[in-house]
């Protein structure tokens, strides 16, 4: 199993946090490290997000994030937002992607299939349009996590639906709680 310590944005755009975090996550057991990479204002915009700094890493924070990881011993993996972010996870050779559900941006999506690296996929219902285009060998190597659609996530949205299976579950929740559940 796989254990993903989703540190997103909870670094609120500080090095020093993010290096905390990785070393707190370590100490927790987890075996992947993932931030996000390549959020720009368009990349909100096409959300319906207002602009926020702080919601992601740098993409000039990938060799150092990658440099921290390796000390700790764990993998440094990122949600990819934009070709800029697929470009700085390619520079430091990052082994496996996440695609958040929310991208729309198929041309992205395909380049990120088309690097045959492990690649997480959240997944929402009403997803399955965003990868109908991807030929066979692409979806290959997509692994589908579930994932709850409400930000922030409270326990009385830890819903893993049966007919999802045991493949995994994404959310952002505040603690430990709904990845024991998970896991369970």
């Amino acid at each position: 199993m796989i254990w993903v310590a989703e540190i997103g944005s909870a670094h609120r755009g500080e090095k020093s946090l993010a290096y905390e975090l990785i070393r707190s996550a370590v100490e927790a057991s987890a075996t992947i490290c993932k931030f996000q990479l390549g959020w720009s204002p368009e990349v909100e915009a096409s959300l319906g997000l207002a602009p926020n700094p702080i919601r992601y890493a740098p993409n000039e924070w990938a060799e150092t994030i990658t440099k921290w990881c390796d000390s700790f011993g764990v993998e440094f993996m990122a949600s990819i937002w934009s070709m800029q972010g697929l470009e700085a996870a390619r520079r430091v050779g990052m082994k496996r992607y996440k695609i958040a559900h929310q991208i729309q941006d198929k041309d992205l999506i395909a380049a990120i299939a088309s690097d045959g690296k492990p690649t997480l996929v959240s997944f929402v219902g009403e997803d399955l349009g965003r990868i109908e285009h991807l030929t066979a060998e692409e979806l290959r190597g997509l692994t589908y996590v579930y994932c709850s659609n409400k930000y922030p996530t409270y326990p009385d949205d830890w819903k893993m639906p049966i007919w999802f299976g045991n493949t995994g579950y994404s959310d952002h929740s505040h603690g430990i709680a709904a990845c024991l559940l998970a896991a369970a």
